[in-house]
């Protein structure tokens, strides 16, 4: 019976956090043992759990090259080398060397190199591989040295290189640094589904429009292209950096998210009519004509001090900046930020609204009109 006790116990520790493992242990004395029985499957650190007397019950734990006892369960989920040495089992290895004629263990499927690493990695990487990453000082040419089962390939702010027989079909997740800024013409696998270019980046992006699997994209702080007939109709998160400022017309017909820099001033009269998240930066003012229907979440910069007679009652979260000053007619909104310009009469506020954000600048006579119902922020 008291077998059967103990293994029911065990079958519920194992739906409950190391945490609530831990205080569930302390209720009471014919508890404390099972501390000794429970295994922990969070990921921690080697040197918070080393002076534990049930050190051996960690499965997940980070261990560095000079850790010279590891728990006897471990599965070891990070290990740190600094002299290029892997401990069997690794399974994500984060290293600064690689040693001459090693090769990485099959067993390691994230890699990533340390900040110093800026080595050739010809014939290093095996096909077990499915996440990599390169820190800031990586700058080589990586031509047919990418294994094809490499699906997340990320590279610091450094690299800069050509890409030509570089990124293998494998790769869905495709991260620049801040400094990559070469033609991507037809270098690109149609594989990737979230693209994201740093911020020096600012050339033509024609070659994108073939990448009919990609859906987020993502530009840096320098990017201000043409993207007419550039981009796939597949995407549907799109960010653009702080200089961007062109036309986005039939551009982006099926996007949902969509994110402006703080430079961009255009018309944004043809917005595509998915679209649920629409940000605007701190440049934009131009009139408000035509918001589509679908948009619930809508967000200005704080140069924005148009009428908003047409905006769409859909919208529920509705955001202004610092120069805003205009009337709220919108009826459906739920939650509502205003700017430091802001100083009109908040009595017809809509009767849906739960949430008010107001500028610790705002005039105080405005605030005797807000109904008792509404939570109300200072920011």
């Amino acid at each position: 019976m008291l077998s059967r006790c103990k293994d029911i116990l065990i079958i519920i520790s194992q739906y409950i956090t190391d945490a609530d493992k831990i205080n569930w242990s302390m209720t009471c004395i014919a508890m404390d043992k099972y501390k000794y029985e429970f295994t922990y499957c969070e990921k921690t650190d080697v040197y918070k759990i080393m002076s534990l007397p049930y050190y051996n019950n960690f499965e997940y734990v980070v261990v560095y090259h000079e850790t010279l006892f590891v728990p006897t369960k471990m599965k070891p989920c990070k290990y740190f080398s600094y002299d290029g040495d892997v401990r069997p089992g690794t399974t994500y290895l984060v290293t600064n060397k690689i040693l001459p004629g090693a090769i990485i263990p099959k067993t390691v499927t994230k890699l990533k190199f340390g900040p110093y690493f800026n080595w050739l990695i010809n014939d290093y990487l095996t096909d077990s591989i499915t996440k990599l990453k390169f820190n800031n000082y990586f700058n080589q040419y990586i031509s047919n040295c990418i294994p094809n089962s490499v699906t997340h390939l990320t590279f610091g702010d450094h690299f800069n290189k050509t890409l030509e027989n570089s990124i293998p079909e494998s790769v869905t997740h495709l991260t620049f640094g801040y400094d990559f800024n070469k033609k991507i013409t037809s270098m690109l696998p149609a594989s990737i589904t979230h693209l994201k270019f740093g911020h020096r980046f600012d050339g033509s992006i024609v070659s994108l429009a073939t990448l009919d699997k990609l859906t987020h994209l993502t530009f840096g702080y320098n990017f201000n292209q043409l993207i007419y007939e550039c981009l796939p109709d597949s995407i549907i998160k799109i960010t653009f950096g702080f200089h961007f400022n062109q036309p986005i017309t039939n551009s982006i017909p099926n996007v949902t998210h969509l994110t402006f820099g703080d430079r961009f001033n255009q018309t944004i009269d043809d917005l595509p009519d998915l679209i649920t998240h629409l940000t605007l930066g701190c440049d934009f003012n131009k009139p408000i004509t035509n918001i589509p229907s679908s948009v619930t979440h809508l967000t200005f910069g704080d140069r924005f001090n148009q009428p908003t007679t047409n905006f769409p009652s859909s919208i529920t979260h509705l955001s202004f900046g610092y120069d805003f000053n205009q009337p709220i007619l919108n009826c459906g909104m739920t939650h509502l930020t205003l700017g430091a310009c802001f100083n009109q009469s908040l009595k017809n506020l809509p009767s849906s609204l739960t949430d008010l954000t107001l500028h610790r600048y705002c005039n105080d006579l405005i605030k005797k009109d807000i109904p008792k119902s509404v939570n109300i922020f200072i920011k």
